[in-house]
């Protein structure tokens, strides 16, 4: 090869090297309630592949160091699903989940008396409508989830580390380049 053709290509890929800004790792934080009910819940994370443009969705396991919290009546609910979450230009707008009660509940007859039934109930979140539904249908409830945006994903480029090296390796091929021109 040519020294002409090794020295361009080592600052073409150099050049490229500057150019790797990758997806934005940027914070967000929402909240959200099921309408009707005393009812709600929190996410927040630090980094996502999230980029804050369009119609997005990820699942709760997919989010690093995310911190999720849920609440149903006061009842403790375990998650049978992973949630996904439903995103329109950085702001929370569903939640796809399925939770049921760790312990059965009691349905006591009007007068008093023992349990006519247990139940297990389980609440079902659908995108921004939830209902609560029981293995004996004695008592459904249905309703809208709000969404409250405390801070929307950003669509900012940040560069990560690794980026952050190519970005050293390709000014110091563009300087060795320019010093060999000389």
């Amino acid at each position: 090869m040519s020294k002409i053709f090794k020295q361009t290509s080592i600052a073409l890929l150099s050049v490229v090297s500057l150019l790797g800004i990758s997806r934005a790792a940027v914070a967000a934080n929402f909240t959200f309630k099921l309408d009707g009910t005393k009812s709600q819940g929190s996410l927040q994370f630090g980094a996502s592949r999230l980029t804050g443009v369009g119609s997005e969705s990820i699942t709760l396991d997919q989010i690093p160091d995310v911190k999720y919290y849920f609440n149903f009546q006061d009842y403790v609910y375990t998650n049978h699903n992973r949630p996904v979450f439903s995103f329109l230009n950085g702001e929370l707008i569903g939640v796809q989940a399925t939770y049921t009660t760790m312990f059965k509940l009691p349905i006591l007859p009007p007068g008093g008396g023992p349990p006519i039934a247990w139940i297990f109930p389980s609440v079902n979140m659908n995108g921004d409508t939830w209902n609560l539904s029981d293995n004996t249908q004695f008592s459904t409830k249905a309703g809208t989830i709000s969404f409250q945006t405390l801070e929307p994903i950003s669509s900012n480029s940040v560069p990560e580390p690794s980026n952050a090296l190519g970005v050293f390796l390709g000014l110091a091929g563009i300087l060795g380049f320019k010093s060999r021109l000389r």
